[in-house]
Formats: structure tokens, C-alpha cells, sequence
């Protein structure tokens, strides 16, 4: 059965990307212990890329702004296109039956629809771990990708 069959608590997230001088920026999670972009849940009334940039300053003290990972028509008078993901994936966070409370937004949720955007400073690259809920920050260059303790998911994203 495909993740996208069960009918099951799914939140939205997102995760900003940030690659400079051939390095990609990730921070550790202190409940998961893995390595993770910059990212989490996606507000009420709040915009994907807008979760993905707040998110990223939050966690990295970073400020930066989604980009389009693909070219975009021009809009018509009527719309506005929005920063387009570089990826979009779905997974589980909670096995139906093991629900948990997450410590940090309280929510409880099954599966992440996670929307990965790319995204390019808007100021300083200076680090300062401000969120409880980071144990570290590290840039890792594209060789140590397959080193990093995390998920064959954010391997291959990071060398998107």
C-alpha cells in the first residue's frame, strides 16, 4: 500500500535548502538524532515557502528567501505564482497506533507532506542556534553527504 493510501493525520511542513560554496546547510534534531534541512510545520493561513523561510531563520538564524525551483510562465493579470518546490514528499512521522505528541509544536500528526524549496540568503550567513529543538548546525559538502546520519531521502535530496 502506498503512503498516500491510508487514510491517516497528515500536517504540512516545509524545508528550506540552502547550497553555498558547494556545501549544503543542514541542522541536527534532538528528538529524531538525525540531520535534517532546516524546516517544519506550515502554520494555519500561512504560505509553504513563507513556513520553509521562517522555519530557516528560526532554526538557523539565517534569514532567507524561496526560489523558484523551476521557470514559471508569466502570470496573468488575475494570479500570482508562488515559489515552486524542488521536491514534495510524504512520510511517516507517527505509525497509526504509536501516536505522540510532539514536544515542540504539540501537534500530533501520522505523515509529513514536507515541501523542500531552495532558497538563497537574504542577509548574513552568520549561525546562531536559536530553536530548542536543534542540537546542531553543520554545512556539509556534497562528498560527505553519504556520511551524514540521516534519512536516504535527505542524502538524496542534498544532492539534488
Amino acid at each position: 500500500m502506498k503512503l498516500s493510501e491510508y487514510s491517516v493525520k497528515r500536517c504540512h511542513t516545509a524545508a528550506g535548502w540552502l547550497v553555498h560554496d558547494c556545501r549544503v546547510l543542514l541542522v541536527k534534531h534532538k528528538l529524531l538524532g538525525i540531520w535534517l534541512a532546516p524546516g517544519g510545520h506550515v502554520e494555519e493561513n500561512e504560505l509553504p515557502h513563507h513556513a520553509a523561510e521562517r522555519e530557516f531563520f528560526e532554526e538557523t538564524g539565517i534569514r532567507v528567501k524561496a526560489i523558484n525551483a523551476h521557470t514559471l510562465p508569466k502570470p496573468a493579470k488575475e494570479t500570482e505564482h508562488l515559489p515552486l518546490p524542488f521536491v514534495c514528499n510524504l512520510h511517516w512521522i507517527n505509525r497509526p497506533g504509536e501516536l505522540k505528541k510532539n514536544p515542540t509544536s504539540g501537534k500530533i500528526c501520522e505523515q509529513h507532506y514536507v515541501f523542500g524549496f531552495f532558497v538563497k540568503p537574504a542577509g548574513s550567513l552568520s549561525l546562531g542556534l536559536g530553536d530548542e529543538g536543534i542540537e546542531d548546525i553543520r554545512w556539509y559538502s556534497l562528498s560527505e553527504i553519504d556520511d551524514v546520519q540521516t534519512t536516504n531521502t535527505i542524502k538524496n535530496e542534498a544532492r539534488f
